[in-house]
């Protein structure tokens, strides 16, 4: 089943839990929403997505039992100006 969603609900998610900056494997580093505690934004991109859906999936288990997974996929993200893949050492964008 696919949920579609914006990337407005996706940045209200994660910093309702106190993250503003997410890192995408192959992408990089983005800055999520207005707020930057690290002082970093300058340094590294935007998240913003052309499209954003949640993937879920309902396995039976067997005896009434079910898993439940999901994903997050996003598409016509560009790159980001920073990768903690490629430097792991973020103490420079400060």
């Amino acid at each position: 089943m696919k949920i579609n969603c914006n990337k407005t609900d996706i940045i209200r998610y994660y910093n309702s839990k106190g993250s503003h900056y997410i890192q995408i494997y192959n992408f990089g580093l983005y800055t999520l929403g207005n707020k930057d505690p690290l002082d970093i934004a300058k340094h590294i991109s935007d998240f913003n997505p052309t499209k954003t859906f949640i993937r879920v999936r309902v396995q039976p288990k067997g005896s009434g039992k079910y898993n439940f997974s999901y994903g997050l996929y996003i598409s016509g993200l560009q790159k980001s100006k920073f990768d903690l893949e490629k430097n792991p050492n973020i103490n420079w964008l400060g």
